[in-house]
């Protein structure tokens, strides 16, 4: 029983000192469904049904939403066969108030018509419970 006791303890302190450990997240980057931009965790929205906002389909296709070297996150419009995929990335934290700055690079003049590009918050929650949930900033060019 003794024996029994000691092999029993020698592998449970040999799996709890080497067991796996989950290596911490980028501090940029993607990995799969998922970017790390900005010191926040975003989910890459996708469907292959259209959705709001829009009437959009969402890509997640690693060459329309990726961080590149620098830290910049790139969102492409891209159109695969007859379809148009627009791209967003969502965060599953809470920001709450607090000062938001967006900075865009892009050339908002010569934009086509159909375009729309949308910042902005969002919280389920306080949409049903106090109709307060969104601040938003869109570009776009309008006739």
């Amino acid at each position: 029983m003794t024996r029994l006791f000691t092999l029993f303890l020698a592998i449970t302190l040999l799996l709890t000192f080497t067991s796996c450990e989950q290596s911490e997240p980028p501090e940029t980057g993607r990995v799969g469904d998922k970017v790390f931009f900005s010191g926040y965790e975003w989910n890459v929205k996708s469907s292959e049904q259209i959705q709001g906002p829009g009437p959009n389909f969402f890509s997640n296709a690693e060459s329309d939403i990726y961080v590149d070297e620098s830290g910049y996150v790139h969102l492409h419009i891209t159109k695969r066969g007859d379809t148009w995929y627009s791209t967003e990335l969502v965060s599953e934290e809470n920001m709450g108030y607090g000062t938001y700055s967006f900075t865009v690079e892009g050339d908002f003049v010569n934009m086509p018509e159909n375009i729309v590009v949308g910042l902005f918050t969002w919280d389920n929650d306080t949409f049903f419970e106090q109709a307060n949930s969104e601040v938003d900033v869109e570009l776009s060019k309008w006739g």
